[in-house]
């Protein structure tokens, strides 16, 4: 089962620079109930400044790849405003096109649920490998 787990840090190479404290990060529970391996991420872009919360959410899928996961997936928001990307065998791919929730917020909510669906399959993948989770 998925958990939001809020402003914890995510400390996984300092001398990679791979260290923060992301807004928000989902994933499991590890059998002695800390964070597993994250596949989700959300930033919030702070002002507007996306290319800024592109740079934290890349660093936070790329610490999860360097723990094993297959697939990461980001969101950056306003709030307002949505950006989708995902780290797939260390190819990194955003959608060019941003979401308005003002415009449309069932697209949105349906994207949310497709990664919420594709971070619990990938993480089943895991479990089925018997990868540490």
């Amino acid at each position: 089962m998925l958990r939001i787990w809020s402003h914890v840090s995510y400390n996984i190479d300092t001398e990679k620079g791979l260290v923060g404290e992301p807004d928000y990060l989902i994933a499991p529970r590890t059998q002695y109930g800390d964070m597993s391996i994250p596949p989700l991420c959300i930033i919030e872009a702070k002002q507007e400044k996306f290319e800024e919360g592109w740079a934290q959410a890349l660093a936070e899928m790329v610490a999860a790849s360097f723990q094993g996961a297959k697939i990461a997936y980001g969101v950056v928001t306003t709030g307002k405003t949505w950006e989708f990307a995902e780290l797939k065998d260390n190819v990194y791919t955003k959608d060019p096109a941003s979401v308005s929730a003002t415009d449309d917020l069932q697209k949105v909510f349906d994207i949310l649920n497709g990664l919420f669906e594709a971070a619990s399959s990938s993480i089943e993948n895991r479990e089925e490998l018997d990868v540490s989770v």
